[in-house]
């Protein structure tokens, strides 16, 4: 499970992320309406097409997020980030959706770039099986920064 746990723990939240980790991403990131008036964090981009291996374009896909290279204006860890990022090239046209920011890097370390991880919560239902399919064939690992 990807997950970590103060204590003492909270039911509730053990509960949603026991389900969360046993949903198919279907599942998860799929169902409902984007939340707009919640965003305290929003993303417009374009790209020539979408990157997710190693390399200096500024934005990355992971298995269950994406990395989103920033120089200023970073937001804070938890906030609610809405992102629409077209590309114009590739298996995956868009990314649209909304996350929760896990981290932010505010200073570049070497090769890595200033920025901020996001988890996606939901993504639109045009973009949505695109992105699985994706996420399928790469099996890529899962990476959160040592900070």
């Amino acid at each position: 499970m990807d997950a970590i746990f103060a204590k003492p723990f909270d039911r509730k939240m053990l509960m949603t992320a026991v389900v969360r980790a046993i949903s198919s991403k279907e599942e998860k990131w799929g169902g409902g309406t984007f939340k707009d008036a919640g965003v305290d964090f929003r993303i417009d981009l374009k790209f020539p097409e979408l990157n997710y291996s190693a390399g200096g374009q500024g934005l990355h896909i992971g298995r269950g997020g994406l990395f989103v290279a920033l120089n200023e204006n970073f937001p804070v860890v938890k906030a609610r980030a809405a992102f629409s990022i077209s590309f114009s090239q590739g298996e995956v046209d868009s990314l649209d959706g909304e996350g929760v920011v896990r981290w932010v890097r505010a200073q570049a370390a070497g090769a890595d770039q200033s920025g901020c991880g996001i988890e996606f919560e939901q993504l639109s239902d045009r973009c949505r099986q695109p992105v699985i399919n994706l996420l399928r064939r790469i099996k890529m690992k899962a990476f959160i920064p040592k900070n």
